[in-house]
């Protein structure tokens, strides 16, 4: 089992087109170190809508745990659809530190789950950015985005939609 602590002393705060997040530092079974902010809107939603900015915050918003999950039907790769929620939309960013400790500039690879448009996360543990970024040299971004129904319906054509998602409407 990979694992990490985090260094307390360590706090990064960043400002966001919406207002400043705090993640954390951690120091990996590799030693080496990472900053991971998890879980920051970066959409707000109503039911079968477009998303629209979430309303900005002043006070740092802790950004230490991943958001949760967009609403999904249980099966096999899903157990649970109890850490679900439409307010899912959130990013998640896992930057890795040079030796003074210091975020740089680097490439970024964005990561986008699979799961045919009707399951997954970028929470599961399988798509944790932390050692991507270390080992690879980049910034690693995952986001969450809606999924089946609640998701797809409202970006154009709907009868495209629901066959591109396995359903044929007559």
């Amino acid at each position: 089992m990979l694992s990490s602590s985090v260094l307390a002393s360590v706090q990064p705060i960043v400002n966001t087109t919406h207002g400043p997040v705090r993640g954390e530092a951690l120091v990996l079974n590799t030693n080496k170190t990472l900053v991971q902010f998890l879980g920051i809107p970066f959409a707000k939603v109503n039911r079968f809508e477009a998303p629209v900015s979430p309303k900005p915050w002043i006070t740092t918003r802790e950004a230490t745990s991943f958001g949760k999950s967009c609403p999904q039907t249980a099966g096999i790769i899903i157990t649970t659809t109890e850490d679900a929620d439409e307010q899912c939309l959130t990013v998640n960013v896992f930057v890795p530190q040079n030796k003074t400790n210091k975020m740089r500039f680097l490439p970024v690879m964005v990561w986008i789950y699979g799961g045919g448009f009707s399951v997954g996360s970028s929470a599961y543990r399988t798509y944790n950015g932390e050692y991507l970024a270390t080992e690879g040299g980049v910034m690693v971004v995952t986001f969450n985005y809606r999924l089946g129904a609640l998701g797809f319906p409202v970006h154009g054509n709907q009868r495209d939609v629901l066959e591109t998602m396995g359903f044929w409407i007559k």
